[in-house]
C-alpha cells in the first residue's frame, strides 16, 4: 500500500495475512474476511490520517483439505499365550485381542486405511509375517477389522492404494473417530514353539 505522497516523504507498507486454525472446520468456499483499515499518524501529531482499508471484507477461494490427527500414533498389543492344540490346521486362529486406533478429525472427512507389513513390505495377504527375531515358526498374525480379516497393502496414502479400506461409513462429522482391530494368531504351517513377535503399520487417507 502507497502512502500520500507529500513533500518530505514517500514510502510503502506491505502487508500480509494468513488463516489460523481455531477449530474443527468444513470443507466450503470462501467468501468474506474481516475489513481491516489502516491509519496513519506523523511526528506524535494528535490527527490521524485514514489511509483506507487494507483488506476490503472481500474474499475468494476454498477450503478443500481436511484431515485427522492421529492420537494412538504407536499401539503395542499384548497376546495371550497360545498353544498348539488350538491351531490344529493351516488357517485357524485363536488368541482375539482388541486394540483400537484413535483418530480426531475435522468435519467433512472420508477416512481409509492402508495396513503394512513391515517385515515384507510387499505383502498383500492377510498374514503379518514374524519379524526376524521371532523364534517360533508356522504361525502369523491376523488383524481383523468388521469381522473380516484385513490384507496388507503397501504404505501409502495415495487414493486407491491396494487393499485400502475405508473405516467411516461417509464423511465425518468432526471429532473422535475410533477404528476398532482385533489381532489374532494364524497357522500357517508346521508349528514350533517360540516367540512371536509381529509389526504393522497403519497409513490414513482422507479423501
Amino acid at each position: 500500500m502507497l502512502a500520500p505522497t507529500d513533500p518530505g516523504y514517500n514510502y510503502s507498507v506491505s502487508v500480509s495475512a494468513q488463516f489460523v486454525k481455531t477449530a474443527n472446520a468444513t470443507i466450503g468456499t470462501l467468501t468474506t474476511i474481516p475489513v481491516l483499515t489502516a491509519t496513519n499518524t506523523l511526528n506524535n501529531e494528535s490527527v490521524n490520517t485514514l489511509w483506507g482499508n487494507v483488506f476490503s471484507g472481500s474474499a475468494s477461494g476454498t477450503f478443500a483439505s481436511q484431515a485427522c490427527r492421529v492420537t494412538t500414533p504407536a499401539v503395542q498389543v499384548t497376546m495371550p499365550q497360545a498353544r498348539t492344540k488350538d491351531l490344529p490346521s493351516v488357517g485357524s486362529t485363536t488368541g482375539s485381542t482388541p486394540l483400537n486406533v484413535s483418530l480426531d478429525c475435522d468435519a467433512g472427512v472420508s477416512v481409509y486405511a492402508t495396513l503394512s507389513d513391515v517385515t515384507m513390505p510387499s505383502n498383500t495377504s492377510t498374514t503379518l509375517n514374524l519379524t526376524t527375531d521371532s523364534t517360533a515358526q508356522g504361525i502369523g498374525y491376523e488383524i481383523v477389522y468388521a469381522e473380516a480379516p484385513v490384507a496388507f497393502g503397501v504404505d501409502s496414502a495415495m487414493a486407491g492404494n491396494a487393499n485400502q479400506f475405508a473405516v467411516t461409513a461417509g464423511q465425518t462429522v468432526g471429532g473422535v473417530v475410533n477404528v476398532p482391530l482385533t489381532a489374532r494368531y494364524v497357522r500357517t504351517g508346521v508349528i514350533r514353539a517360540g516367540s512371536a513377535n509381529a509389526k504393522a503399520t497403519f497409513t490414513m487417507s482422507y479423501q
